[in-house]
């Protein structure tokens, strides 16, 4: 649905732990690391596939509530995903599952 996402944090190595394990967990891979930024995922596919998700260091980062939603191979990828996040500071509003829309 989108080509990439940009975000920002006040602190890139917490931020590079945390989207290593939970990105990890569905199998998207890090694919660089700069002095103020990582990126993850891929960008330009032919088919339209893909999704960047770039962190950026930076000292004005505004603190909100944000859902994300990640694609995953599967209910079990999901599942992981979710065990990892809490296990690496995430919070949520309740477990996965389907969500009426």
């Amino acid at each position: 649905m989108f080509d990439h996402l940009s975000i920002t944090t006040a602190d890139l190595d917490r931020a590079q732990r945390f989207y290593d394990a939970v990105l990890g967990a569905l199998g998207i891979p890090r694919v660089n690391r700069r002095e103020r930024a990582i990126g993850y995922g891929e960008r330009h596919k032919v088919d339209g596939g893909s999704c960047y998700l770039s962190v950026y260091l930076s000292t004005n980062v505004v603190a909100d509530n944000r859902h994300w939603c990640f694609r995953a191979p599967s209910r079990a990828a999901v599942r992981a995903f979710h065990a990892v996040a809490l296990a690496h500071g995430g919070t949520d509003d309740g477990p996965p599952g389907l969500r009426e829309i």
